[in-house]
């Protein structure tokens, strides 16, 4: 990480100080869609360097927003990634949504695997790293978009309450 990233973090630290001095809900509904709004480019772009074999990884391809508690750190995160299987039932039959399991084995890779009982080598799958590249490619402009967007909401939430 850069110094000007760090920089941009502190502000972006000094920004959500600001939100706390708001009411709670208008602050956590708020930084919420600052949030979401901001890193809305940064799906799409992992969607695109996701790997499609079966279409299972960017299917299950997800955003959630979490605001922790407001009166310790008030802090809010993106949690942008691949959603592991659910079994539910849908019309009397269970089904799967969001297959993403192997999401892991995919991104990192797997070591030289061999069969016991012969000792022959089975192969290896090498690391895909398709949240590393995503991330390294953009993490300078979500958090310049984070920083905007967060500014942004807090001028107008401030006019808002003020009027």
């Amino acid at each position: 990480m850069s110094v000007n990233d760090q920089e941009m973090q502190r502000q972006i630290v000094d920004i959500i100080r600001r939100f706390r001095a708001l009411p709670r809900e208008i602050a956590r509904r708020r930084m919420r869609q600052a949030i979401r709004k901001a890193t809305k480019p940064f799906e799409p772009a992992l969607r695109a360097n996701t790997p499609h074999f079966t279409g299972n990884l960017q299917r299950s391809l997800t955003t959630k927003i979490k605001i922790y508690n407001h009166a310790t750190s008030g802090a809010a995160v993106a949690v942008i990634g691949y959603v592991r299987g659910t079994l539910r039932k849908r019309r009397g039959q269970f089904v799967t949504s969001g297959s993403g399991s192997h999401a892991i084995i995919v991104e990192r890779g797997t070591a030289q695997r061999t069969i016991r009982s012969t000792g022959a080598a089975c192969g290896a799958m090498p690391p895909r790293r398709m949240l590393d590249r995503t991330l390294g490619a953009m993490q300078g402009a979500i958090l310049s978009a984070i920083k905007t967007e967060m500014a942004a909401a807090l001028e107008r939430t401030t006019r808002e309450l003020a009027s």
